[in-house]
C-alpha cells in the first residue's frame, strides 16, 4: 500500500496483518493462508493510534509477481543484498551471494524459478 503517513499496523478484517515492511509512505503486509478467493477484506491502517477509513477489496485469484522500485510497481527489482543493503546500481550484490527478492502472490506455490539473463536460479 501506498500513501502518506503509513507505519504501524494494518488490520484485515479487524486483525493486525503480518507487516512485511513499513516506511513512510509504504507498508506491505502478507495476507493470512486463510484468507479465501472471492471473499472481501475490510483494510484499516493504525497509525499513531488513529485508524484510516476501512476500505473493502475483493480478493482474487493469486497473480505472481515481484515488485518493483518505484511507487507504481515499475523499475528494478525491490531486493536486498545478502548484506542487507537494498540493492542497486550503487550497491551491487557480491557475485555468489544471496539476493532476496519480494515478491507477491506466489502462496503456497511450489516450485519456484528465477531467472536472469537467461541463467535459473531455485530458491534457498
Amino acid at each position: 500500500m501506498y500513501g502518506r503517513n503509513l507505519g504501524g499496523r494494518v488490520l484485515l478484517n479487524g486483525k493486525p496483518a503480518q507487516v512485511i515492511s513499513a516506511q513512510g509512505n509504504e507498508i506491505q503486509v502478507m495476507t493470512p493462508k486463510d484468507v479465501a478467493v472471492g471473499s472481501e477484506l475490510i483494510v484499516e491502517v493504525e497509525h499513531r493510534g488513529k485508524r484510516s477509513k476501512p476500505i473493502k477489496i475483493d480478493v482474487v485469484e493469486a497473480n505472481p509477481a515481484m515488485f518493483g522500485s518505484n511507487e507504481w510497481g515499475r523499475g528494478n527489482a525491490q531486493a536486498r543484498n545478502e548484506d542487507g543493503m537494498v540493492n542497486s546500481a550503487q550497491h551491487r550484490a557480491a557475485r555468489g551471494s544471496i539476493v532476496t527478492l519480494y515478491t507477491t502472490g506466489v502462496g503456497m506455490v511450489l516450485p519456484v524459478e528465477v531467472h536472469c539473463n537467461g541463467s535459473r536460479f531455485s530458491p534457498a
